[in-house]
């Protein structure tokens, strides 16, 4: 997996790496360094999650989890929680009861119980027992040998497993009928050892060979085999431990007589023995030993050196301790001081650290505490605060109420004691000229060596002075004197008194400490931070600007250019170079790296208040006071995890449902909630793992979490997603890959691509059908122009053709009766001026399209009327009207075609046929109205009588209107003359409007019932 970070973080952490390991002089492990006393020990029992404090088998697997197996369960731990596995909630798992376990080669966990042998693989249980040919369902131990065989033994001998098959060993031996197999180990020869009650078989090849008690074994009652990295044979036994030489076994003196349950090697070279007399570890002549119901409250069953060099005790009955090489060595009672309330340290010009505690001082002298020095030795029967040794030998120890003296191995009186046997003494300093200091809570005094062979000089010159509560003192007499106190620092020189406080720039008041360099005076404040004095300037950094805590006790410098602080709240280093460069204003951060009780610490915070508080000795190791003794850490030799931590997804759930990670998840459509568990292997310090997640597919961006075990997603939308974590350890090395996990929130079916591709079918299709429906619009309008041509040309033969044709006839006649009867020739002449007029109005109407409208309400009789009067004026053509039957109305479209198929019959009657009468008939019977003209002129050949090929467009245009008005025509002509037309329509009532609708009753017959005469 790769992750990209930006360049200034990775320069950051190459930085680290780079001086952490300058520093690191060893491997990560239970060396020899360290007394057993002074490893951090961490317990975990039954309040933890073990389901039983006495732990019978532990392992490690590969992918980092550590096993405990009890008879009540199977426990998997990550570094903060247990997993249980019990019959209960594990139905594959046949037995509460775990005797042994063991991973193979293959990765595969190997589970041996009372009723089974169970593997574990892919988070399921199988179980091997007599059925598939195990001797028998105890299992009492499990080894894999150099070649690859699982070896199964029982409490009746040995079984083989090879390629995850029970095989029986034919050519091999046989262990005697009802032998109790204990625990089973290879030499360095690959020949095969089993321990059993009754001695140890060697199984070289086809033989077995047994050795017992006659051979040098301590006990027949074979517990433990351990090679170690010598290659040699270890043998414990319930009478001591015996080594394997020369086909003998030799007993080890220093455990003769004590029942010994494990060996273990750990990676420093180191030979780990423990029993019911509890841990030891030997390294050749040297042996160190934790007792039981002393240093551990029990007996000891089994032990563990897991991937970090952590060493794991498991006991009978008070859970499994966890040993761990902190970064700091811790010493307390336990390791010979007379308390372990430190308040002050010193070191003489031997190379000797004093430390001054509640009950007195202790002196630490290769590498033990061998001297206490209390109220029995001389010492006042009050509380000792600071201590100090002078360039004499002598070691003033500062207490409650006064100062006292030790030289020779004895306290010795010095004249004017009395002038401080009042006060509370808090700091002893020696300056460069070697003079000796006494910082007090009510002033300051000075011990000169050359007045009468000592005297005390107080400084009570001015108020300032004489109520000052000093609580720390930096500088010289020549130089200046730095005087730390509860309102601020003064500065003594030359008997004069400069006092600098908060208006000065100091942040916080009382001043804690003091460490002088080159360049500059720093300056610890009790709750404002460090301050730097520089070029008469102060300038600071606090919490704010990623300082680890704004109380400091103490400064101390190491080698590699940074200055470690303590506080309340531990100790922590911070390099001088950021600190300069942050209050030279070139940077607005500093990073502060912290260390408390999960690095060795048996306190979380350090004592202050008396100086000396801290020390830096002469083999560089810095020394802090504490409430649980005296932490003390080698700032060139740090000891480093650099083992990246497994990183494992454990748990995954959607909708509080929990889904299994070993395979792809489809989840539902709708999944409003995720929640991801996780977890970093590694123990030696849990809570200082960091981790960074991100989810694939919604994330841009890696999400800082800390040291938090989950992450929650919500309402994400449907698709493929990858959920990635890492981590690091306690040290900052990061496991990079970490875990990863893809699922898929399944879509609603509106958002599948087969709906997709289903609304764009449909989106097609509706468009293919609205350009259909255009394409049908555009012709129909094409059509809609083509009719309305026809019907301009229609329109404009029976209006302007028919009126110029009447025309035409009327200015005939003027022609004729000009000369003769100008009379008539002029009425003719009127009569075509009205008939030009009219026919450029209907012209213009039909140009326009216009129709009758409403609100003429004239009745169709009346327009027919004024139809045939207007064609016929002026003509020798008599016309008859005939209405028959009640009359109802039509459409306004409808009677405009019916009136426009009787003008043309009369027009064509009075051109054509020389016509001298022309009857019209209309009959009214609803539905069906039917219209007759009869004229008595000259007849024609009806055949393709509505076409225009002849060249005439009158019948062709009747027939369309009468096809537009809903009905049909027909002609009925002969040779012999007369010519009937014949319209006839059934009119439906949805088209008819009440245009022609008169205000009068229906209309009827005349009242003669007669025709109409026109």
């Amino acid at each position: 997996m790769k992750i990209t970070f930006s360049l200034a973080v990775w320069i950051n952490w190459l930085a680290r790496m780079v001086f952490l390991l300058c520093l690191t002089h060893g491997v990560f492990a239970l060396g020899a360094g360290k007394m057993l006393t002074q490893y951090k020990r961490v317990v975990w029992d039954t309040t933890s999650g073990l389901p039983q404090n006495s732990v019978q088998m532990m392992t490690q697997t590969r992918d980092g989890y550590l096993w405990f197996g009890t008879q009540e369960g199977l426990a998997r731990f990550n570094g903060v929680s247990f997993k249980v596995f019990e019959t209960i909630n594990t139905p594959t798992l046949k037995s509460n009861y775990i005797s042994a376990m063991l991973e193979d080669r293959a990765g595969r966990l190997w589970v041996g119980t009372n009723k089974g042998l169970h593997l574990y693989q892919n988070g399921e249980f199988t179980v091997y027992t007599t059925a598939d040919g195990l001797s028998k369902d105890y299992v009492s131990a499990l080894y894999e040998d150099s070649r690859g065989d699982l070896w199964v033994g029982s409490n009746d001998g040995v079984d083989c497993l090879r390629d995850g098959k029970i095989i029986v060993p034919n050519a091999r031996p046989k262990l005697p009928p009802g032998t109790r197999l204990r625990v089973i180990g290879e030499d360095a020869g690959g020949d095969l050892w089993l321990g059993t009650v009754n001695g140890i078989y060697r199984l070289r090849g086809n033989q077995l060979r047994l050795f017992t008690t006659a051979d040098g074994l301590g006990s027949n009652l074979v517990r433990a085999i351990c090679r170690d990295a010598a290659n040699n044979l270890w043998v414990g036994t319930d009478d001591g431990l015996s080594r394997l030489e020369n086909e003998k076994f030799v007993d080890d003196p220093r455990f003769k007589g004590k029942t010994v349950r494990s060996i273990r090697n750990d990676r420093a070279g180191s030979l780990w023995v423990s029993g019911e007399f509890g841990t030891s570890r030997v390294n050749g002549e040297k042996i160190e030993t934790l007792e039981s119901r002393r240093d551990l409250p029990g007996g000891v069953l089994t032990m563990l050196e897991d991937s970090e060099g952590s060493f794991w005790v498991a006991t009978e009955g008070d859970g499994v301790w966890q040993f761990i090489n902190g970064k700091f060595t811790a010493f307390s009672t336990a390791d010979g001081m007379v308390g372990d309330v430190a308040f002050s340290l010193t070191q003489d010009a031997l190379g000797t650290v004093w430390v001054s505690t509640e009950r007195g001082l202790s002196r630490f002298q290769d590498n033990v505490f061998n001297l206490n020095i209390t109220a029995r030795e001389g010492l006042p029967k009050v509380r000792p605060s600071a201590v100090l040794n002078d360039d004499t030998g002598d070691l003033w120890v500062g207490t409650t109420k006064g100062l006292s003296r030790w030289r020779g191995g004895k306290f010795v009186d010095f004249k004017d004691s009395e002038s401080l046997a009042k006060k509370s003494i808090q700091v002893l300093y020696k300056d460069a000229e070697n003079n000796l200091w006494i910082g007090t809570s009510s002033g300051l005094s000075r011990f000169d060596r050359q007045l009468n062979g000592g005297k005390i000089i107080e400084y009570n010159q001015s108020e300032q002075l004489a109520e000052a509560n000093i609580f720390s003192i930096a500088g010289s007499l020549t130089k200046g004197l730095w005087l730390g106190t509860a309102r601020g620092i003064l500065f003594l020189k030359d008997d004069k008194i400069t006092a600098y406080t908060n208006k000065d720039g100091l942040t916080g008041e009382a001043v804690m400490s003091f460490y002088e360099d080159a360049d500059a005076l720093w300056i610890g404040t009790f709750g404002g931070g460090l301050n730097r004095f520089k070029n008469g300037v102060f300038t600071t950094v606090s919490m704010h600007e990623g300082l680890y805590n704004n109380i400091i006790y103490a400064i101390l410098p190491d080698d590699a250019g940074n200055l470690w602080m303590s506080c309340n709240r531990g100790v922590f280093r911070v390099a001088k170079q950021s600190l300069n460069e942050l209050m030279d204003g070139k940077r607005e951060t500093v990073e502060s790296v912290s260390y408390g009780t999960a690095d060795g610490m048996k306190s979380f915070e350090c004592n202050g208040g008396y100086q000396p508080s801290a020390i830096k000795t002469r083999d560089g190791k810095l020394w802090f006071p504490t409430p649980k003794g005296a932490a003390v850490i080698d700032p060139n030799n740090i000891f480093l995890n650099l083992t990246p931590p497994p990183v494992h997804l454990e748990n995954m759930f959607a909708d509080t449902k929990p889904v299994t990670t070993t395979a792809k998840a489809q989840l539902p459509a709708g999944t409003q909630r995720l929640e991801f568990q996780y977890a970093s292997l590694s123990f030696i310090a849990p809570k200082k793992v960091r981790y960074r997640y991100r989810l694939e597919g919604f994330d841009k961006d890696w999400i800082d979490a800390g040291n938090q075990r989950e992450a929650f997603y919500t309402n994400l939308p449907s698709g493929d997603y990858t959920f990635r974590v890492i981590a690091d350890n306690n040290d900052g090395v990061w496991n990079e890959a970490g875990a990863s996990y893809a699922f898929q929130i399944k879509p609603f079916f509106h958002q599948t691509w087969w709906f997709v591709l289903l609304c764009l079918a449909l989106a097609g299709a509706t468009a293919a059908a609205i350009h259909f429906w255009r394409m049908q619009i555009l012709r129909l309008q094409h059509r809609a122009v083509l009719s309305e041509r026809t019907r301009i040309a229609r329109e404009l033969h029976d209006t302007l053709l028919q009126g110029f044709v009447g025309v035409s006839s009327q200015l005939s006649v003027v022609a004729a009766q000009f000369q003769e009867t100008p009379e008539i020739a002029e009425r003719h002449l009127d009569v075509a001026r009205k008939m030009i007029r009219h026919s450029v109005t209907e012209a213009r109407r039909a140009v326009q399209d216009l129709r009758i409208v409403e609100p003429d309400r004239q009745s169709f009789r009346r327009l027919l009327e004024e139809t045939v009067s207007r064609v016929t004026e002026g003509k020798s053509l008599a016309t008859e009207l005939e209405i028959n039957g009640t009359p109802f109305d039509f459409a306004p479209d409808v009677a405009q075609q019916i009136l426009h198929i009787a003008e043309e019959s009369i027009v064509n009657a009075v051109k054509h046929s020389d016509a001298e009468k022309v009857k019209i008939i209309c009959l009214y019977a609803a539905p069906l109205f039917r219209l007759e003209i009869i004229d008595d002129g000259t007849g024609f050949d009806t055949n393709n009588a509505f076409s225009a090929l002849n060249g005439h467009f009158g019948l062709l245009g009747m027939n369309e209107r009468a096809e537009k008005a809903g009905g049909k025509l027909s002609v009925e002509s002969g040779a012999t003359g007369g010519t009937k037309i014949v319209f006839e329509s059934r009119i439906k009532s949805s088209v008819v409007k009440n245009v022609f609708a008169t205000a009068s009753a229906p209309l009827k017959k005349n009242s003669e019932d007669e025709p109409t005469k026109i």
